[in-house]
């Protein structure tokens, strides 16, 4: 199980026949761009507190209702949704760009020193992953770049892993093998051809990656160990929702519904291309 406590058997899926995927960094930008504008199109201050309206319906002034302290619903789920995105991005990019030099290197040392770094990244792989994010959190406390650390110290064996695979391929290949016989030293091979190539190639797994962090990182935030009040976080608004789920189901509907817009796309698009990416 990796950190993210992801199912990774969706990699043994059959490929879907589609001609042309949707590119997963698309999916990325198409999501950072809008969770970016999002806030300046939107307006409202999210920790605007409106004891007056608090548990106010849907309106004209509030489109998706007010919290149990007058805020602005809508405005805490967008800039909820930024948080989010934000971080799960800052987590697989320290966590594909860790795995990735640590598998070149456990598939180009050679003996004792590749197997030992194998062994490390298997005892990675083989710990419940989350488990040891809550305890890296609860050690350090709650909180947005705390959450970021503890899944990207936890995260990166499942890049590693990936990284070795195709690294090895690589070495292998023709194009090492004509360097290497040509003169080149070993670590100008690894830095100017493997680690290249390999990062390419588990991009498009990265991508896909953001939006099942994002919802690792919501889980977390309603356990409350993310983002604190009064700062908006999606998982933080849908616990704080439950205990007015009958009066004022808005505050739980929104955040979930924000959710699910943002992960789905990218369920979608790992389901079509995860299969074909992992192939070298």
């Amino acid at each position: 199980m990796n950190a993210f406590a992801f199912d990774r058997d969706r990699l043994g899926l059959r490929r879907l026949g589609l001609r042309r995927p949707v590119s997963p960094a698309l999916i990325v930008l198409a999501v950072l761009v809008i969770v970016t504008l999002a806030p300046a199109v939107v307006g409202g201050d999210p920790l605007n507190q409106e004891l007056t309206n608090a548990l106010q319906g849907p309106s004209p002034h509030h489109l998706l209702g007010t919290d149990e302290y007058g805020r602005d619903v809508l405005a805490r789920v967008v800039h909820g949704t930024r948080t989010s995105v934000y971080a799960s991005l800052a987590v697989v990019g320290i966590a594909l760009l860790g795995g990735i030099v640590i598998g070149s290197l456990a598939a180009a040392v050679p003996s004792h020193g590749g197997r030992t770094i194998s062994l490390l990244t298997d005892f990675f792989l083989g710990i419940p992953g989350v488990i040891v994010a809550i305890a890296i959190v609860g050690a350090l406390g709650p909180g947005t770049r705390n959450l970021i650390v503890a899944f990207a110290i936890t995260g990166w064996a499942w890049y590693a892993r990936l990284a070795e695979e195709h690294a090895r391929q690589l070495l292998s290949g023709r194009v090492v093998t004509v360097a290497r016989v040509s003169g080149v030293p070993a670590w100008r091979c690894v830095s100017g051809h493997v680690i290249p190539h390999v990062f390419r190639r588990l991009l498009v797994v990265a991508c896909l990656d953001v939006g099942w962090v994002v919802l690792a990182i919501a889980g977390l935030g309603y356990l409350g160990l993310g983002a604190q009040p009064p700062a908006p976080e999606l998982g933080q608004m849908i616990s704080d929702g439950q205990g007015y789920v009958l009066q004022a189901p808005w505050m739980i509907l929104a955040p979930a519904g924000a959710l699910m817009l943002v992960v789905l796309p990218f369920v979608a698009a790992g389901e079509r291309v995860h299969g074909r990416v992992l192939r070298v």
